[in-house]
């Protein structure tokens, strides 16, 4: 409200209505089948994006994860320890393997509502006969 009070340039007597007036969105129900189809296919390049960008993150901190154990592995066979080394580098491997896939196969938050909201449109496209 500080913006209303800025030395008598802007008087405002009455009411003030913030906004225009402007839907932000309305239900699928109420969409139009073109406007479900290109909704759908928004939102199935949205999931496309989110999972490429999860497998980016992955990636990257496996990538710093093994940096990292095969300095120590390879420290561990200097000092003469190469069984040691090589079990080091075995369950590393496995365990990041199992917690990537985990990972990047599991859904976030974000991503379920999106399969959510496609299947929404599926219903309703299913229902008009459209597909």
């Amino acid at each position: 409200m500080r913006d209303f009070n800025n030395s008598g340039v802007f008087n405002v007597n009455g009411d003030v209505v913030v906004g225009d007036g402007n839907e932000v969105g309305k239900p699928f129900i109420q969409c139009s089948n073109e406007e479900l189809l290109l909704e759908r296919r928004f939102r199935k390049e949205n999931l496309r994006r989110e999972f490429k960008a999860k497998s980016k993150r992955v990636i990257c901190t496996a990538i710093l994860i093994m940096v990292c154990v095969f300095c120590f592995a390879g420290y561990e066979f200097y000092k003469g320890n190469s069984k040691l080394s090589m079990w080091i580098l075995e369950l590393t491997s496995i365990v990041l393997t199992f917690l990537g896939l985990k990972t990047v196969l599991t859904p976030n938050t974000y991503e379920k509502f999106e399969h959510r909201d496609i299947e929404a449109i599926n219903i309703i496209l299913k229902s008009r006969r459209v597909e």
